[in-house]
């Protein structure tokens, strides 16, 4: 479940806008994996790990429209900070294993730009195919511990630390938006996150209504 809300500032006929939203909430989860060793499987091991997440976002550019063309600037930032509880993990070994709680930190910055065409259908419907394109970098970068402990042994503790390894990446994206009324707009997008040896690829459908 999630809350938030948003502010934002703009005019039909283009030049500066603005964005800012802030939100949060929770969320739990059901995962079970499989236990091998050795090219053996002895069952399998499940948790039921929980959280919190806080994250502030906004956004400014400027739009410079021609005709159907609309193109210009845009700059962003977003502060997401993830709260993990810890987790028990159980298996029918006896073989337990607990994950100590967690904070993650990310502010993230992106920076690029956008062109998009009208497309009118009708006096009350329009698409926009759209191409963004943002150069994107991580500030908390710093390496990540999990620690935690076996169970059933007397008392080991183990620790995994690790790296984003990706402070900066390139992300292009292509989609369409329909606007249907005044009200109701829809929204489909292909973007890929390149940078370091990553790729990350995503499809978002979202639906926006205005009352």
């Amino acid at each position: 479940m999630a809350y938030g809300g948003y502010l934002s500032y703009s005019r039909p006929q283009g030049g500066f806008y603005a964005d800012a939203c802030i939100g949060g909430g929770g969320y739990q989860t059901q995962v079970s994996r499989p236990i091998n060793f050795s090219g053996m499987n002895f069952g399998s091991a499940s948790s039921s790990p929980t959280g919190n997440f806080f994250m502030i976002y906004t956004d400014t550019g400027y739009d410079l429209k021609r005709g159907a063309w609309t193109m210009g600037p845009v700059g962003m930032f977003q502060y997401t900070q993830l709260n993990s509880s810890s987790v028990q993990e159980t298996d029918p070994y006896g073989l337990n294993l607990k994950a100590n709680s967690q904070e993650l930190y990310s502010l993230y910055s992106g920076l690029g730009a956008h062109v998009s065409y009208t497309l009118p259908l009708s006096r009350s419907v329009s698409l926009l195919p759209e191409i963004r394109c943002f150069w994107n970098h991580e500030f908390y970068n710093a390496p990540r511990s999990v620690t935690g402990s076996y169970q059933a042994l007397p008392g080991p503790d183990y620790s995994y630390s690790d790296s984003l390894n990706t402070p900066n990446s390139f992300t292009p994206s292509v989609g369409i938006t329909a606007n249907i009324g005044k009200n109701f707009s829809a929204s489909l997008f292909y973007s890929a996150d390149l940078g370091n040896g990553l790729a990350l690829q995503d499809i978002t459908l979202s639906a926006n209504m205005n009352f």
